[in-house]
């Protein structure tokens, strides 16, 4: 077995990353239709019995590009970062700043509030009042929220709206 950077089941959650992904498709059949490999080696990238074959990039882009960004999710997730959608373009239309604040203001004031819960329990936040109080979720909405907001400044500073 080859030296590894990360522990063994960050590996195994890719694998069964990768195993969404092929059922999100449609099953192995229906993903091979989608990419260059046949379902045979897609099995072998998703099965625990295969710890050291992973689906090669550009297959992992292709099949997301049709059922979502589930494996690049889990990679952003390993290496201590959040995947978050971009809104689609608005063809030339102004931000509506006046939303894209209400809205930043609220998801931030959802997270804050749940962590203000957690804490005034013991000063402490447990996994429990993590899952509990929908935190991480929380915490993703508001990541969003200022994701709509750059994204509409990345617009303006590149001209596309005024």
């Amino acid at each position: 077995m080859t030296r590894r950077k990360l522990p063994a089941s960050a590996y195994e959650g890719l694998k069964t990353e990768t195993r969404r992904l092929g059922k999100a498709c449609g099953g192995l059949e229906a993903a091979a239709m989608e990419t260059r490999v046949d379902h045979s080696s897609l099995g072998r990238y998703q099965s625990p019995a295969h710890e050291e074959v992973f689906a090669p990039i550009d297959v992992i882009a292709d099949l997301e590009a049709e059922a979502g960004p589930i494996v690049t999710r889990a990679l952003a997730r390993l290496t201590g970062h959040v995947l978050v959608a971009l809104p689609p373009p608005a063809a030339g239309a102004d931000p509506d700043w006046i939303a894209k604040l209400a809205a930043h203001a609220q998801e931030s004031s959802d997270l804050l509030a749940g962590i203000a819960r957690a804490l005034a329990v013991d000063g402490r936040i447990s996994a429990d009042e993590v899952r509990d109080g929908g935190l991480r979720a929380a915490c993703a909405d508001a990541i969003a929220a200022v994701a709509r907001i750059d994204h509409a400044l990345a617009r303006i500073e590149a001209g596309a709206a005024q």
